[in-house]
Order: structure tokens, then sequence, then C-alpha cells
């Protein structure tokens, strides 16, 4: 795993950056908590601080639009913060009840999957969780 992005929130402004390896491990412990059942793993760290990471297959489908991730993310309680269907990378997500935000939320960073209610589901595996300081500590 390339170290990928930090998020932060700036007032009510998302903020993205290049992490470090301690900005993404804290990134893999919040997705880890929010998504245990696409859980990441750590298989380890080089000299240079590039993490190694497994994550397990997810059997679903591409979402067909950007309304149809939309919809699946909102079964599981994500509403839109922001979102501009032309550029989805940029769109971000809110979840109330974990007081978390979630970017780089796109088509192909998961798959659409059936819920134990039967319900379509957004499976995200790449994509940068962002909680405000104080939330979610290890």
């Amino acid at each position: 795993m390339e170290q990928g992005m930090f998020g932060w929130l700036e007032g009510v402004e998302v903020k993205t950056r290049p992490a470090s390896p301690a900005e993404a491990m804290a990134r893999i412990v919040w997705f880890n908590r929010l998504y245990p059942q696409a859980r990441i793993g750590i298989e380890g760290v080089d000299e240079s601080g590039r993490i190694y990471t497994t994550q397990p297959f997810v059997d679903g489908r591409i979402a067909v639009s950007f309304d149809d991730m939309v919809q699946a993310l909102a079964n599981d309680g994500w509403e839109t913060y922001f979102a501009d269907p032309r550029d989805a990378s940029t769109s971000t997500f809110y979840h109330a009840e974990a007081n978390a935000y979630m970017t780089d939320v796109h088509e192909q960073n998961g798959r659409i999957v059936r819920g134990t209610d039967g319900k379509k589901r957004f499976q995200p595996f790449d994509v940068v969780i962002i909680v405000p300081p104080g939330q979610m500590e290890s």
C-alpha cells in the first residue's frame, strides 16, 4: 500500500494530503472500525516506511452510476456532505452515528453488495476516512 492520503476538516472544508506512516496507520484503524468485514491487515513495513497491507476480496459489482453508489451509502447511514458527480473522487460523505467523514469515494473505490437485510450497500476499499480530533482514538 502506498501511504495514500490523510484527511482532516478545516472548518467545514475537507482537506487531504499525502499521509505520513503514522497517519496511514490511523487511517487503517479508522477504516477497520467502520468496516470490520473488509478489515485491512498489515503485512509489514519496509525500511522506507512503506506499509504493506492485505484486504479480503469483495464479491460485488461496480456501481452503475454515482446515484447508485450514493443510494447504497445512504442505506448504511452515510449522508452526502459534498458531491460532484463530474469528479466523484472529491465527493465526501458523513456518518452521524460514527461522527466520521469519508472522502475519495467513487464508483471504482468499492463494490455494491447485498446486506443481510437485502438492501444494497457500498463496501469501500480505498477511501479516506476522516474523524474529528479525539474521535476513535486507539
